[in-house]
């Protein structure tokens, strides 16, 4: 196989972004390969297209290549387009951009910017399913929760769920589950203006579920806590919310016991969004 690179000024930009996406689909793992290929790729950024940004991020996320370089240096060409109103991205390039940065924790001022873009009537118009989908987990898995380009995908998702994979539909519900759980508000969105609010996740007992007290295993020393609910659904949320909101420290054991919400865990099979 190839046992070294051609020499750098050999390189075009489709060349690099072509070598990139080949190898990552491969899923050859040549470490420095990546890491060569990415510094060469950001010295042909401001001539490169927007296939070949969205094809290059992809392949170094794809293989969890964190080259905070490239990343750096595309943030701040893709602020410099945007405003020389020159950001000329399709739709998949852009979901593919924002989950490449989501996989790897990348993100920046540019997410509210492209936010406040992207909700603007009619932008989202020609965004499939897919991109819809793919738009709002990255930003939930960022933590960056834009509320206007939430508000924005929900209303175009409507209009075009029957275009919806049911992968899609599982990606969206996540990604607007995580909005709600941090409480997603106006207010607690803008920071000096374009700055992500540092959200964090509270430390969350490690939760178990029973469907009655007669059909568990009750010896106490499993548990730190064994909590019964009664009542349905909704008196099982307040229950949890305070669970959460409560006594910080350590992790703990905490087995709740609700027959509602053990019968629909019983029906239900638990799945995490698919990376694209």
């Amino acid at each position: 196989w190839l046992k070294e690179l051609p020499e750098e000024r050999e390189w075009k930009p489709q060349e690099l972004s072509n070598t990139l996406w080949a190898l990552a689909t491969l899923s050859l793992k040549e470490e420095m390969w990546y890491k060569t290929l990415a510094q060469w790729s950001t010295k042909r950024m401001e001539s490169m297209e927007g296939q070949h940004l969205a094809n290059i991020s992809w392949a170094l996320a794809t293989v969890s290549h964190e080259d905070e370089i490239w990343f750096s240096a595309l943030h701040k060409e893709m602020s410099r387009r945007r405003e020389m109103n020159d950001l000329h991205l399709e739709p998949k390039q852009l979901a593919n951009i924002f989950w490449a940065m989501s996989k790897l924790g990348f993100r920046g001022s540019l997410l509210w910017q492209l936010g406040d873009d992207l909700s603007r009537p009619g932008r989202l118009d020609h965004f499939q399913g897919r991109d819809l989908a793919a738009l709002v987990r990255a930003y939930a898995s960022l933590e960056v929760l834009h509320e206007g380009l939430f508000r924005s995908v929900a209303s175009a998702a409507q209009k075009t769920l029957t275009s919806f994979s049911s992968q899609d539909l599982q990606n969206l519900s996540w990604a607007y589950a995580l909005a709600m759980r941090f409480g997603l508000s106006g207010e607690d969105l803008e920071v000096d203006g374009h700055v992500a609010p540092d959200l964090r996740r509270s430390q969350t007992p490690s939760l178990l579920v029973a469907g009655a007290s007669s059909n568990r295993d009750d010896k106490n020393g499993d548990f730190d806590e064994v909590i019964e609910v009664a009542g349905g659904l909704s008196e099982v949320a307040v229950a949890v919310a305070g669970l959460e909101a409560d006594r910080p420290g350590s992790p703990r054991r905490v087995l709740l016991v609700n027959p509602a919400l053990g019968q629909l865990l019983s029906q239900c099979q638990v799945v995490t969004p698919l990376d694209l």
